[in-house]
């Protein structure tokens, strides 16, 4: 498999040896532990600002890290004191890196495995994360593949917003964020950038804004408590269809960021209509969760413009899965 070293270098979804892998870097690399991040280059984040950055404004994108009064899936509650946090990066804004989520047996690999074969073999076997890291190198506290640290030198280059939240309400389209699945189409995507006259690039940071953090602050504390504890989790989200797959990937888009707890419509059908399963695990696409998008959407209003700079820098953490973000946009 050729080495990509730009966007255009990539195949397109057609052309996709496995349309839910793409493992071209060598094992255990830095280039690896980047992923679609890794084809963003100097000259590339150059451009990307020269282009974008017009006014100098900014809006914040990361909540607070107390941001979310009762974090979903039991995740803890941030505590601090004085210069101590205790932190779950996943309590609030968040990436989601590569040790986030694995594929399971059936995605590509060990596909000469009987299903006697597949019946015997250990638990831990059936999964890959990006690249085809095992659980054992996951679990090994001297293995640093695929850990957050690769990104230590940012997310950086030119962001699009989709926003969902106002095109619904133009549209006339009552949904509830929380509470009930609501997926939405790729013809509805592919409508707000029509609508909104947005055009795509190679190498954008896809963000989506369907108005989760401002639901979720209008709620009281019992309705936010409540829903740290429903089960199972339902949510507002795309839609993902082999349609939508091919979608992204012809975008190349190195990142997907929305303002709930899953890029998705969650729960998920199918393990095979998965973003974390296909974009993160299988072709190194970072995903973004809970960032607020609102004061981004009043940012990209009173401009008329929904593209704009975007920076993040992820902590430095060895071996970590996920970071807080750390992001604003620019205009």
């Amino acid at each position: 498999m050729k080495i990509p070293e730009s966007f255009e270098d990539l195949p397109s979804y057609a052309e996709l040896p496995n349309k839910r892998q793409f493992w071209p870097y060598k094992p255990g690399s830095a280039r690896e532990g980047q992923g679609m991040v890794g084809l963003l280059t100097s000259e590339h984040i150059a451009n990307c600002a020269a282009s974008e950055i017009r006014t100098g404004e900014r809006a914040c994108i990361t909540l607070p890290m107390q941001g979310v009064s009762y974090p979903l899936f039991g995740r803890p509650y941030p505590s601090v004191f004085d210069d101590e946090v205790t932190y779950n990066p996943q309590s609030s804004s968040q990436w989601d890196g590569f040790r986030h989520h694995s594929q399971p047996y059936g995605y590509g690999f060990t596909t000469d495995c009987s299903e006697k074969e597949l019946n015997m073999m250990p638990e831990e076997e059936k999964y890959r994360w990006y690249g085809g890291t095992t659980a054992k190198e996951i679990l090994d506290p001297n293995s640093t593949r695929i850990g957050i640290q690769h990104f230590s030198k940012g997310i950086i280059g030119r962001g699009v917003l989709l926003d969902y939240a106002d095109w619904a309400v133009k549209k006339g389209i009552k949904y509830k964020c929380y509470g009930h699945r609501h997926a939405i189409p790729l013809a509805d995507l592919k409508q707000i950038v029509a609508d909104y006259n947005i055009e795509l690039k190679m190498g954008d940071v896809l963000c989506v804004r369907i108005g989760a953090t401002q639901e979720y602050a209008a709620m009281s504390d019992c309705e936010r408590k409540f829903l740290s504890e429903e089960r199972p989790i339902l949510g507002t989200g795309i839609e993902v269809t082999e349609e939508t797959l091919e979608w992204i990937w012809n975008n190349h888009f190195v990142a997907l960021v929305g303002d709930s707890i899953s890029f998705e419509a969650y729960p998920h059908l199918t393990p095979q209509m998965s973003v974390h399963h296909v974009c993160l695990a299988g072709w190194g696409i970072v995903l973004g969760e809970i960032f607020d998008l609102d004061e981004l959407s009043d940012m990209c209003k009173k401009h008329q413009r929904w593209s704009f700079f975007f920076n993040s820098v992820p902590a430095n953490v060895v071996g970590g899965v996920s970071s807080a973000p750390n992001a604003i946009a620019i205009f």
